[in-house]
């Protein structure tokens, strides 16, 4: 993105509200005895999911810190 650009607190907006929308789906249904493989691979997927969760999530932070002075309207 080039230096200066005026569209960072949108940017921050959308993948703050991307980030929440995945948060906490988990296997539905399945008790944790069940080693069925639509239960283990559902468990394995959101495992995959908080991780990527978790990275997009300190990126963001990264990247609203690296930006903070225009999300605080200072130039």
């Amino acid at each position: 993105m080039a230096k200066g650009s005026s569209n960072a607190p949108l940017i921050g907006s959308l993948a703050g509200g991307a980030l929440s929308g995945g948060a906490g789906i988990g296997a539905i249904g399945c008790k944790p005895e069940d080693q069925s493989f639509y239960c283990r691979s559902s468990r394995f997927v959101m495992v995959i999911k908080n991780l990527l969760f978790l990275i997009l999530l300190l990126a963001l932070v990264f990247y609203l810190f690296k930006n903070r002075k225009q999300f605080m309207g200072k130039k």
